[in-house]
């Protein structure tokens, strides 16, 4: 793993020796992006799945490319754990929707004060 300030890349490759009778796995598809997480905690949570998704929606806006999993690394093991975008993303938009709802809100309180 790489890490520079904010952002950190963590290198997925899989090393060139494939130890003998073990069978190779196919890896999925996701795009030349994948969200990524690290949470200290054993057992991720639902906020955590979230947040990869929304790692995810973050780069479908700068890239375009919607991936279709992202990855969850967790606890002193750092245990890896595959996470399905759709799964998740229908309500990782309701939470960025209420976010934004509250903002507006904010914003227009603000404004009212001002204007007085």
């Amino acid at each position: 793993m790489r890490s520079t300030g904010e952002t950190a890349v963590y290198d997925f490759a899989l090393p060139q020796h494939k130890p003998q009778g073990r069978q190779p796995r196919e890896s999925p598809s996701v795009g030349p992006f994948v969200p990524v997480v690290f949470t200290p905690w054993d057992k991720p949570s639902l906020s955590d799945r979230l947040l990869v998704c929304f790692g995810a929606l973050s780069l479908l806006q700068a890239t375009g490319i919607l991936a279709d999993a992202g990855t969850l690394i967790s606890g002193d093991s750092y245990h890896r754990r595959t996470v399905k975008i759709a799964d998740h993303v229908a309500r990782t938009r309701q939470t960025i929707d209420a976010i934004a709802t509250t903002c507006r809100s904010r914003a227009e309180g603000n404004r009212e004060s001002a204007d007085r």
